[in-house]
């Protein structure tokens, strides 16, 4: 039971930090298209 227990915790966690590092991903993306447009 506590495996299950411990396994159910660590799910949640993933999601908000996989929807975070593509929030930042496309923040730096969006910066850098505005500083060098040019290259995009």
């Amino acid at each position: 039971m506590p495996a299950r227990s411990t396994g159910c915790e660590v799910q949640p966690m993933l999601e908000p930090l996989f929807g975070l590092l593509v929030a930042l991903a496309l923040g730096v993306y969006l910066v850098v298209t505005l500083l060098r447009p040019e290259r995009f």
